[in-house]
């Protein structure tokens, strides 16, 4: 068996703390033990045996803030009743919080027995605890009377809580570290010390960790568990760990130690909230809240989207608006409570810790599932133009990236290149693409095709998306790669006869300006034809071999390059080299046109540049 953490809950002086020590021996309330041994971890906590913690809360106030700072790995609630007193107003608010937090066993202890002489009073009691958690998870939980003072049904208590314990299963917790801080302490010799609960994986001593918000890499230089030094802690253990790579003012109540890169801190929460069956309080749009999540009290205001007021025992997706940032995962469990005076007003959990901005959150969280699978289809769709990968999912989800993957094939979602991809985005994405080929075509006839940034740019998508389903279509044979870009298979630069005049036309003008180059303009002014379709021209006569594209913008014919390269043969039998003023001579032209196509040669390796000549390159 795993370990196993049992919280207390009832109402003050209802003899909690009492009942630990009877069942444990240890006083709760007592520092001695901690100041002797330094770096421990007892204060509120007791162990029943090696296996199981003990975490009492004896005041209201603890109760909210250690009870849900334990939240996640609180496995057995071990609800305390005082015979002569029954139900009270806490105890029937710590029911509500237990059924909010996920708890799905409880023990109850029917204490100060021995103060009530009437066994009817007793079956009353009783009556009445049974009643108050009819509603709840734990309808059939055993009421056990006791005794701290005489000790009757300690031993009984006990063999329930051992036998509840025995039944759990930890199966599903998580393999990533995390551990809410409930205490920060400067130990001299040792630096600084937290202590908490692990919620979820496990650390060993050496290993880094990452401590938020502060968002800071830390390493376990030491840690314990049981009173004692231990190599590792894991799920459901009380830990102290002593870190280093943080200063003890970088670190309070609230803060959480957890795997590197696994959470980021936030400032807005999607939660689906209940409220209490019955508070006395509204929940109105707006509102000024107290959340404890985790370890954590962080005031917030609650934004309502179904509703401008959510009325006892009524339930909506809300936005809560954090005023300091928080560690907080999916599935994470939270407490609401009023601004002031302070009571609980409702429970929740965490549907999307990180929410998108804008006009699109009243449909996210109307839309927004409290199944994980949903909402990862939900997202996956979301970002069907930006594709995450898996990765990403896995620290959203705070799951292992094997059971994203796993999610995303029961959903039929696929992965790739590590991308999870919707279905219905993929083949939308790809008649998007195509369906842009097809109108650039139409609107750019004489150009072969497209590059991928263009069409990215045109259609909004993301680098990854585009590569993908360019890949794919080209592989599906729906698309050919052509000129460095991409254009419809079946695509073919057909000039019409009239098309076919225009090119001879500027075919001819280029190349009766010899070594002059000329420039789109140039030929534009000349045939009195819009530039843009000279352009588009000037391509198609390079495709067909007729001109040459000499630097970004200028152009000659193809017949004068080979008469270039001709010259420079002739020059070279007899010089050595060749200046920029020989060149013009050799050419007939003027220095604008001189220095490009000199530039051309070099690149064409027919001559190489040595200062400010060029020498023989490769003429064969």
């Amino acid at each position: 068996m795993g370990q196993v953490v049992i919280g207390t809950a009832g109402h003050i002086d209802h003899g909690k703390t009492s009942l630990v020590e009877a069942l444990t021996g240890t006083n709760t309330d007592s520092l001695d033990e901690e100041r002797t041994r330094g770096m421990t971890i007892n204060l509120g906590f007791a162990y029943l045996n090696e296996d199981i913690t003990i975490i009492d809360v004896p005041g209201h106030e603890k109760f909210v803030r250690n009870m849900v700072a334990g939240v996640s790995t609180i496995d057995v609630a071990l609800l305390v009743v005082a015979a002569d007193d029954g139900i009270m107003p806490q105890t029937r608010e710590h029911v509500h919080i237990l059924s909010h937090l996920g708890i799905s066993k409880c023990v109850v202890a029917l204490t100060k027995t021995d103060r009530v002489k009437d066994a009817e009073w007793i079956e009353l009691v009783t009556a009445d605890i049974r009643e108050l958690l009819k509603e709840t998870p734990f309808p059939e939980a055993p009421i056990l009377p006791t005794s701290t003072l005489t000790g009757d049904g300690i031993e009984k208590l006990r063999q329930a809580l051992v036998s509840d314990t025995d039944a759990q299963d930890s199966a599903s917790k998580s393999e990533i570290f995390r551990m809410p801080i409930d205490r920060v302490f400067h130990k001299k010799g040792f630096g600084v010390v937290v202590t908490g609960t692990v919620l979820s994986g496990s650390l060993k001593k050496g290993d880094d960790a990452e401590a938020l918000p502060a968002c800071t890499k830390v390493k376990a230089r030491g840690v314990q568990t049981h009173l004692a030094e231990t190599h590792s802690v894991s799920t459901g253990d009380r830990a102290a760990i002593n870190v280093s790579g943080i200063e003890a003012n970088q670190l309070w109540r609230g803060c959480e130690l957890h795997s590197l890169g696994w959470i980021e801190p936030t400032h807005r929460l999607a939660v689906r909230i209940q409220m209490l069956p019955d508070t006395r309080w509204k929940l109105k749009d707006n509102q000024r809240i107290r959340l404890h999540i985790g370890t954590a009290e962080v005031l917030g205001r609650v934004q309502l989207y179904e509703s401008k007021t959510l009325m006892k025992g009524g339930a909506a997706t809300v936005l809560i608006m954090l005023e300091k940032p928080i560690s907080a995962a999916m599935e994470d469990k939270l407490i609401l409570r009023s601004y002031s005076p302070m009571d609980t007003i409702a429970g929740g959990v965490v549907l999307d810790p990180h929410p998108p901005k804008g006009k699109i959150i009243r449909k996210w969280l109307n839309e927004l599932s409290e199944n994980k699978n949903e909402r990862l289809s939900q997202r996956v769709l979301y970002f069907h133009n930006d594709p995450k990968p898996v990765q990403e999912y896995a620290r959203l989800f705070h799951l292992p990236e094997s059971v994203i993957k796993s999610m995303a094939k029961t959903l039929g979602l696929s992965v790739e290149n590590g991308l999870v991809l919707h279905p219905d985005s993929e083949a939308g994405n790809r008649e998007i693409i195509l369906k842009y080929l097809m109108k650039y075509h139409q609107e750019n006839p004489y150009k072969k095709s497209v590059n991928a940034d263009t069409i990215q740019t045109k259609l909004n998508l993301s680098e990854n998306i585009v590569k993908m389903m360019l890949a794919d279509l080209v592989k599906t044979g729906n698309v050919k790669e052509a000129a460095s870009g991409f254009a419809l298979a079946n695509h073919k630069v057909i000039l019409n006869s009239d098309n076919r005049k225009e090119a001879d036309a500027i075919s001819h003008w280029i190349q009766d300006r010899k070594f002059q180059l000329s420039k789109a303009q140039d030929v534009s002014d000349h045939v009195k034809l819009d530039e843009k379709k000279v352009l588009a021209l000037l391509h198609i006569l390079k495709d067909e071999g007729a001109i040459i594209s000499v630097g970004e913008h200028f152009w000659i014919h193809t017949s004068v390059t080979d008469v270039l390269r001709q010259n420079l043969t002739v020059h070279f039998k007899s010089h050595s080299s060749l200046d920029v003023n020989a060149f013009k001579e050799i050419t007939g032209t003027t220095r604008k046109s001189a220095i490009p196509l000199l530039e051309f040669c070099d690149k064409k390796q027919w001559t190489d540049r040595d200062g400010n000549v060029r020498v023989k390159g490769n003429l064969e």
